[in-house]
């Protein structure tokens, strides 16, 4: 596939949101934004309890009076893989899943801005390690897909209608009874609405 094919056409859509923007609804506005940052296991211990955590999410909120927005948002969250190792024993458990929920915002003057989100977290563990029996070296794996809860708040800066960047935090619950990889997220947030 010719990447140039691909990529002038994100640019010229990216480079066109402003236009879109300009002529918005009054009753609100889409938006899509990215998250970035480290995420920390919170459940259970382990030799490496950080992680670089994403996510990425659309959604709408509409506008309920000049200072206040409400609405709906899905999305998907790589929250990261953690490592443990002791003795001859040595494990790695990721933790990502889809989501769903309600999202607000309240500006507080033209530009800054908090943020506030929850809903449902398709929660997906991915468990893989190995451990020595005396001479012999053993392997074991598992996925394992729960539904679960996220949450998270966040404070921000609009430089325009469009473009917005914020610093977020995150808390994401995952406990299926054996591993509990329940960990927060900080990260920076930027957003594009339309």
């Amino acid at each position: 596939m010719n990447t140039k094919s691909v990529a002038f056409p994100l640019l010229a859509a990216f480079l066109a949101l402003p236009c879109v923007a300009m002529a918005a609804s009054p009753y609100g506005e889409g938006f899509i934004s990215g998250q970035i940052g480290q995420s920390t296991l919170q459940g259970m211990t382990a030799s490496q309890d950080t992680a670089t955590g994403s996510a990425l999410m659309g959604g709408y909120r509409w506008n309920i009076n000049p200072m206040f927005q409400l609405g709906a948002e899905v999305g998907y969250a790589n929250i990261g893989t953690y490592r443990d190792s002791y003795g001859g024993t040595s494990a790695t458990a990721k933790l990502e899943g889809y989501l769903a929920g309600v999202t607000g915002k309240v500006n507080l003057d033209p530009n800054w801005y908090l943020s506030f989100e929850g809903g449902y977290f398709g929660a997906k563990q991915s468990t893989r390690g190995s451990t020595f029996v005396g001479p012999n070296l053993y392997a074991y794996g598992q996925n394992h897909t729960k539904g679960s809860w996220y949450s998270g708040i966040g404070f921000g800066y609009d430089f325009n209608r469009t473009y917005g960047i914020g610093v977020n935090y995150n808390y994401f619950a995952d406990n299926d009874g054996q591993v509990d990889l329940g960990s927060n997220m900080v990260s920076v947030r930027m957003e594009v609405r339309f």
